[in-house]
């Protein structure tokens, strides 16, 4: 039985003898040979296999202990960028999804380290790329995704607009359109503080075409004060144009608001450039005012009709139906 201990307690000695030995073995020189390797894999643009150096020295420095602090501290320095270095090329060569894993490793890796400056340029980047692949994925009409990868951007940069845009075009196609105008809001917001005009005017023109939406959809179930109120919200996005009265002037017309349909076709009739255009017009108010028993001005506007000669006979049927002279 003694004989058989001293084996196992001879076994043990020579076991721990070997780790002794081996853990020995991690040396200042291991560290710096595995620093070494690092700057000849980033210097040839080596990214991982410098990620993976930068790390072995690290590791082996901490364990030898102050004596290789300064490997220690060099390979510390240049970790987050070989992190960084690596998410470029991956987006470079177009792997977005692979980019953007290995900018967030460059944040969490900068951030373990203090390299603030490699953080920075991470945080700058990877929104960027959510909205790159918020994109893919909306093209694709993958929305529920796309909404997903815009909202992660929008958690690292709450002000990215082009990601905001990208939520209210989601919403829009998803027909929520008061969902998708909150977006179009906050991109004007947002834009008009940080000098984005480009994104803003992209926010405006898709609010006003889902008010234009809107209001169509309202004249088709003859919902016509929906689609007036609709129309006057256009112009909080869009120049007032000829073409968004005379179709309020419509409205009101169905609605026999005489007075409102008249105003509506007068400041439709100011913004026409071109006199051939007017008819159009004249021949709506002279619709308006037969309406209203006002014959002489229907005969007036008719009158002025059949100076466009595209509305030339619809307006000389109208004067001769009225018997004007």
């Amino acid at each position: 039985m003694r004989t058989k201990m001293m084996r196992v307690f001879g076994l043990l000695g020579v076991m721990a003898f070997f780790l002794t030995l081996n853990a020995a073995a991690q040396t200042k020189a291991d560290a710096a040979k595995s620093y070494n390797d690092g700057v000849a894999a980033f210097n040839a643009k080596n990214y991982p296999a410098a990620i993976a150096a930068f790390s072995q020295a690290i590791d082996v420095a901490g364990k030898v202990g102050d004596e290789a602090n300064e490997v220690k501290d060099g390979a510390i320095k240049l970790l987050p960028a070989s992190y960084l270095q690596n998410a470029m090329t991956l987006y470079k060569d177009k792997k977005i999804a692979e980019s953007v894993k290995e900018f967030n490793n460059a944040i969490e890796v900068g951030e373990k380290y203090n390299d603030q400056k490699v953080v920075s340029s991470a945080k700058n980047a990877v929104p960027q790329l959510y909205r790159i692949l918020g994109n893919q994925e909306f093209g694709a009409n993958n929305l529920e995704k796309a909404k997903e990868y815009y909202n992660m951007g929008l958690k690292l940069t709450p002000d990215a607009t082009q990601n905001l845009l990208g939520l209210g075009l989601v919403y829009e196609k998803q027909a929520k359109a008061d969902s998708a105008l909150v977006y179009f809001e906050k991109v004007i917001e947002v834009g008009t503080r940080t000098n984005k005009p480009e994104d803003v005017k992209n926010a405006k023109a898709q609010a006003r075409d889902l008010f234009i939406d809107k209001a169509a959809a309202a004249e088709k179930a003859k919902k016509y004060e929906n689609a007036i109120e609709a129309y006057k919200n256009v112009f909080k996005y869009a120049p007032e144009t000829d073409a968004i009265y005379y179709k309020m002037a419509f409205d009101s017309y169905y609605l026999s608001k005489w007075d409102d349909a008249i105003e509506s076709s007068n400041k439709a009739l100011a913004l026409i450039t071109k006199p051939e255009d007017k008819g159009k017009v004249y021949i709506l108010l002279g619709n308006i005012y037969s309406k209203k028993n006002d014959n002489p001005n229907a005969c007036a506007n008719y009158k002025l009709a059949a100076e466009s000669p595209k509305y030339k006979a619809q307006a000389a049927a109208a004067l001769k139906g009225l018997k004007c002279k």
